[in-house]
């Protein structure tokens, strides 16, 4: 209760003060529109001054611009709320003014020509770097050579695959590579491949598997057949007796001659290329057909099968499995043992056979 007496005290207090300044100041004031206000002030502010008339009611809040110099210079002179914000219109100087009362006016502050300010250069201030291509930033700077340096190796890197895969020489797609980067590497890439040597065997229409003739090799021909003399029996028996006489006496018969290939079968050296064949699970299938087996027959057992791929060479005993698209052959290993080696049959390139010893 007593906040709130103290609060209805001090807004009484607050309504009160613009009375008393009305009552100090009042009268007629003269507009610039050629208008009259008559009464009391009852409100300042920085926007101007309410007035209350004397029939009680309130004006509207008129700027000091409004008011005519000599009766705005009338209420500064009369109050001091006016004062403080209608001092500088006036533009009054010290000592001026009627009843001897001035208003004091501070004098504007004197200016300086205008100068720009002074700065000194600041010590080891790094310059920018001069513009430059992308070669010549690349070499005018360490970062930069690291960066080529590691691209002319990662071209080393890659000639050496590609030598291989296109079947060149060990060190010239490298070489080539060194001198002319990235571009020699991709013209090999993209020139033909190498025609693969001629195979030592032919293949006859079935895709049966015959030696191939040699120059100067002699062909073997068949032995002819040696003919059996048999005796032909007396046409009477009367002459049974004198026929026998004449008879000469019966040949031993004489021993077959041995077919050719009727020996132990041995197991011959074959190659099969990409490009000259079509090395595909068909192929594999017909050509190594005895290598499917658990326990391949002789000559098989004992041969080798050689698959050649850009990850190397091969050497396998049997194939256990095949698909459309890979391969696996059993290999066997140092010590004793096998493991099987899935191949991708795309990136087969060659195929041998060798006779085991």
């Amino acid at each position: 209760m007593q906040l709130l007496r103290i609060f209805i005290l001090l807004g009484l207090f607050s309504l009160c003060r613009p009375a008393e300044a009305a009552a100090k100041v009042s009268g007629t004031f003269s507009l610039t529109n050629g208008t009259k206000i008559v009464g009391s002030i009852f409100r300042v502010r920085d926007r101007g001054i309410t007035f209350r008339k004397d029939t009680g009611s309130l004006s509207k809040t008129i700027k000091f611009g409004e008011f005519t110099k000599a009766d705005l210079k009338k209420l500064v002179e009369a109050s001091e709320d006016v004062r403080q914000y209608a001092a500088g219109l006036l533009q009054m100087a010290p000592g001026s003014g009627g009843g001897g009362s001035s208003i004091p006016v501070k004098p504007p502050p004197s200016r300086k020509t205008l100068e720009p300010p002074s700065y000194s250069e600041v010590e080891d201030r790094p310059e920018l770097p001069e513009a430059k291509s992308i070669i010549g930033a690349y070499l005018g700077t360490k970062p930069g050579l690291l960066m080529l340096l590691l691209i002319w190796a990662g071209n080393l890197w890659a000639a050496h695959f590609i030598g291989i895969y296109r079947k060149w020489p060990k060190f010239m797609v490298p070489g080539i590579a060194a001198v002319a980067p990235i571009v020699g590497p991709a013209v090999i890439l993209g020139m033909k491949p190498k025609k693969a040597d001629k195979k030592e065997t032919v293949m006859d229409k079935d895709g049966d598997e015959k030696p191939a003739k040699k120059k100067g090799a002699a062909v073997a021909k068949p032995v002819a057949k040696a003919k059996v003399v048999t005796a032909k029996p007396g046409a009477a028996a009367g002459r049974a007796g004198a026929a026998k006489a004449k008879q000469p006496a019966p040949q031993a018969p004489m021993a077959a001659p041995k077919q050719p290939g009727a020996g132990p079968k041995t197991l011959e050296e074959a190659s099969y290329a990409k490009g000259s064949v079509n090395i595909n699970k068909r192929f594999i299938e017909t050509k190594f057909t005895p290598f499917f087996k658990l326990v391949p027959d002789e000559p098989y057992r004992s041969g080798w099968m050689c698959f050649i791929t850009p990850r190397g060479e091969f050497w396998a005993k049997r194939i256990p499995k095949i698909t459309q698209t890979d391969v696996t052959i059993q290999c066997p290993q140092e010590g004793g043992g096998t493991m099987d080696q899935t191949l991708q049959i795309a990136e087969i390139t060659e195929i041998h056979i060798r006779p085991g010893e």
